[in-house]
Order: structure tokens, then sequence, then C-alpha cells
């Protein structure tokens, strides 16, 4: 697959894209597989819908993907000094 970060949705409807055209599959294939309406995948992929929760999760089953969280180190070093450790009472 890749090393990509998934950082916004429209990652993550790339790296769906990708591995749609890696396994062969069509739209239609990938609906019937997660179970929804026709046509459903097509707003997915062009960007008319933004995958929720529910999407994620079957789409994810449907083409055999999972997600490891990392820390992404690019980021950390942006925020780390805006965070505030909370304190214990």
């Amino acid at each position: 697959m890749t090393d990509r970060l998934v950082r916004t949705s429209a990652d993550m409807v790339a790296l769906w894209r990708d591995r749609i055209a890696e396994l062969g599959l069509t739209h239609r294939e990938v609906d019937h597989l997660a179970g929804w309406a026709d046509g459903y995948c097509s707003k997915i992929m062009s960007g008319m819908r933004k995958p929720g929760a529910v999407t994620i999760g079957r789409m994810s089953a449907a083409l055999a993907m999972a997600f490891v969280p990392i820390v992404d180190t690019e980021r950390e070093a942006i925020v780390k000094s805006r965070w505030v450790k909370r304190r214990r009472t």
C-alpha cells in the first residue's frame, strides 16, 4: 500500500481510491460489499459525501483495511508548545 499519513477525510478517500484500484473493484462492487445503495461509493470518492464513523467502518471492512494510530511528529512539533498539562487536584 503506502506509508502516507491520514490527516483528513480527503487523505482517507485517496487511500481508499488506491485500494479499490489495487483490488480491481468497481464502485458498484464496493457498494455491494459495504451494504450500501448503488452509487454511494461514487459519492464518497467524488467528495459529494464526507465519510463518517459508519462509512469508515463499512468501507474499511469491504476493502479489508485497518488503521493504526501513530504520533504525527511533524504536527507535534507545531502544536507541542501550546499543550497545557492538566493539574491534578
